[in-house]
C-alpha cells in the first residue's frame, strides 16, 4: 500500500468518486490537496486538505466501498495528520466519536474560524427539516 499526495484537479478518479458520492464539491473548486491511499493501482482511500489561508480543514474522508470498516481511513488519516499541527472539520454528530480518535475536540460554532460557518446554510434547513445539524471539530 502507498499513499501518494497530489491536487484534486490532477486526479480525474478522485473528481469522479466525489461527484458520484455526493461529496463537498468545494474540494474540487478549490483545487485542494488530496491524499490517496492505493493498492496496486487500486484507489482504496482518500482525504483531502481544503486551505482557508492559516485554517485548514480536513475535508472530504472517504473509502471506496468495496473496502469500507476494514481501517484503511484510519491508516490514511494517521499518516496524513502528522503534516498538520492544527485541523478543523465539519461533520455530522454520529461521525463524533470516530474523529475522537484522531484528537479532534467539538467546538461551538462561536470558536469556529469564518471559512467553516458555510455550514450554517446546512443547518439551516437542517433545523427546518428535523435533521441532524453540523457540529464543528478542532484538532490542535
Amino acid at each position: 500500500m502507498k499513499i501518494v499526495e497530489s491536487r484534486i484537479l490532477c486526479q480525474p478518479r478522485v473528481i469522479w468518486l466525489i461527484i458520484t458520492e455526493w461529496m463537498d464539491t468545494l474540494a474540487i473548486f478549490m483545487n485542494a490537496k488530496v491524499y490517496m491511499l492505493f493498492d496496486k493501482n487500486k484507489l482504496i482511500s482518500i482525504c483531502c486538505i481544503k486551505n482557508f489561508g492559516r485554517v485548514k480543514e480536513l475535508g472530504i474522508v472517504i473509502t471506496t466501498k468495496p473496502f469500507r470498516r476494514r481501517g484503511y481511513m484510519a491508516k490514511l488519516l494517521n499518516n496524513v495528520l502528522k503534516k498538520y499541527s492544527r485541523l478543523y472539520l465539519i461533520c455530522l454528530p454520529h461521525l463524533e466519536q470516530y474523529y475522537e480518535k484522531f484528537g479532534f475536540k467539538k467546538i461551538t460554532r462561536k470558536k469556529a474560524p469564518w471559512p467553516l460557518k458555510r455550514a450554517e446554510l446546512y443547518n439551516f434547513f437542517a433545523r427546518l427539516f428535523d435533521r441532524d445539524e453540523i457540529i464543528y471539530m478542532k484538532r490542535k
